[in-house]
């Protein structure tokens, strides 16, 4: 919806709706970005300063995975 997206928790019962910025982010939040790579990204295409970006960047994956929608684990 106009660049925001919602997203499921995988337990169904919690829907949490992302503004533009963290569609973006969740869009490359896939193990083959590292947090460096998607704030870069970030700066380019919402004119931020690197180090906003960089803080938006890991907030987000620590505010995902604290409500269950990101594992921080690592295969192998």
């Amino acid at each position: 919806v106009a660049q925001e997206a919602v997203v499921v928790a995988p337990s169904g019962r919690v829907a949490h709706t992302f503004n533009a910025t963290a569609t973006f982010i969740w869009a490359r939040v896939d193990g083959a970005h590292t947090v460096r790579q998607i704030a870069e990204e970030v700066v380019r295409f919402f004119d931020v300063k690197p180090d906003v970006a960089r803080e938006e960047v890991v907030a987000f994956v620590e505010d995902a995975a604290a409500m269950g929608l990101l594992s921080m684990d690592h295969p192998g």
